[in-house]
């Protein structure tokens, strides 16, 4: 097994795509994320190679502009999450209490400091599932008196569902 550490650099002009990606990155002066984990390990039928990183964490409200949890304080701000280059929301299909009425005002308990879950919830060997990508996080719903607990996942999620509503707008607080 080999097991690397390796510190990432914003890729020089010369060496970046043209076109959208150049603009989109053009004030980029460090990498979102500055370093990732890689291990290599054979297997019977070749290798297998994982890549671990930190995810970046922040929340987009809704006129543009982008907080980290670190800025939210007890006064609820409604924002979407995202979680490195996911996109979370809470999905009624997996989370159904969430969507309880009355659910608008449900406030979500975002820490300053996010983990992800150890084990995966959803369909197994679905590849629309991105198990690395699940918060699992304390709410107060604005019907029920007593805490509860919703778990964040990507939007795209919602795929191996019927017609499931996905809420990506939601209300978080320290």
């Amino acid at each position: 097994m080999i097991r690397k550490k390796l510190a990432l650099i914003v890729a020089p002009p010369a060496m970046q795509p043209g076109g959208y990606i150049m603009k989109a990155y053009a004030d980029r002066t460090e990498p979102r994320v500055p370093e990732l984990n890689v291990s290599v390990v054979r297997s019977a039928r070749g290798f297998l190679i994982e890549v671990d990183w930190a995810c970046d964490v922040r929340l987009l409200l809704p006129d543009g502009t982008v907080i980290r949890p670190a800025d939210l304080t007890e006064q609820p701000v409604k924002a979407a999450l995202f979680y490195g280059p996911w996109l979370l929301s809470v999905i009624d299909e997996l989370d159904p209490s969430f969507h309880g009425e009355p659910w608008r005002n449900n406030v979500i308990h975002l820490p300053e400091t996010v983990t992800r879950p150890a084990s995966a919830s959803g369909p197994a060997g679905n590849p629309c599932i991105v198990e690395d990508a699940h918060l699992v996080l304390d709410y107060r719903h604005d019907g029920f008196p007593d805490p509860c607990t919703v778990t964040l996942r990507p939007v795209s999620e919602q795929t191996p569902y019927r017609q499931p509503m996905a809420t990506v707008w939601l209300n978080f607080a320290r």
